[in-house]
């Protein structure tokens, strides 16, 4: 008998403590997001050029809330970016991983941080360089002071020329997610 009520003590528990799992869970912040490069080429008689654009994400949270963390997770299935380029018109579809999701970043009060959340580099592989020719980047400052969070995002493309008569172009597309969460992700 004593271990049946055991049982059915652990079940109640268990059922009430879901509800709370979920009722978190739903407290979360979470806003979806696209960043893209402009498209950024560098021409013949020309050895370097870059451009960005930024977007700037800006919450002032409720006082009465508890929120703790900021995190940014990427859309795998959506991410794009492309480099083309040289006298060939070769056309080139990167697909690497641009985002590494940046989790349970702790929000201090009168704090600011410079993070890189993306990086790729493409280089060309021919007779004429092996050089880096397009990089491809996604920078967060992020910044927390009484209870609003403002998220400074600066997507950037910077081409290279590895040749005096070789032309180079390229663009990224960042898709993201922000959270702000109570619990840690």
């Amino acid at each position: 008998m004593k271990k049946i009520l055991g049982f059915l003590g652990i079940i109640n528990f268990v059922v009430a403590s879901a509800p709370l799992t979920i009722a978190a869970k739903l407290n979360n912040i979470t806003e979806e997001f696209e960043l893209k490069t402009p498209i950024t080429k560098v021409t013949a008689f020309y050895w370097w050029n870059s451009d960005e654009n930024t977007f700037t994400w800006t919450k002032t949270l409720p006082i009465e809330t508890n929120y703790k963390y900021f995190s940014i997770i990427e859309f795998k299935n959506r991410r794009q970016s492309w480099v083309e380029g040289h006298n060939s018109s070769k056309y080139y579809h990167i697909n690497s991983p641009l985002i590494k999701d940046k989790t349970n970043i702790l929000l201090i009060n009168n704090t600011q941080s410079e993070t890189k959340i993306a990086e790729t580099y493409y280089e060309y592989g021919y007779i004429i360089a092996e050089s880096e020719v397009a990089n491809l980047k996604l920078i967060l400052n992020l910044t927390y002071s009484n209870n609003t969070i403002k998220a400074k995002f600066t997507a950037k493309a910077i081409v290279t020329n590895p040749d005096l008569f070789c032309w180079v172009k390229t663009q990224a597309t960042f898709y993201f997610k922000i959270i702000v969460s109570e619990n840690q992700l």
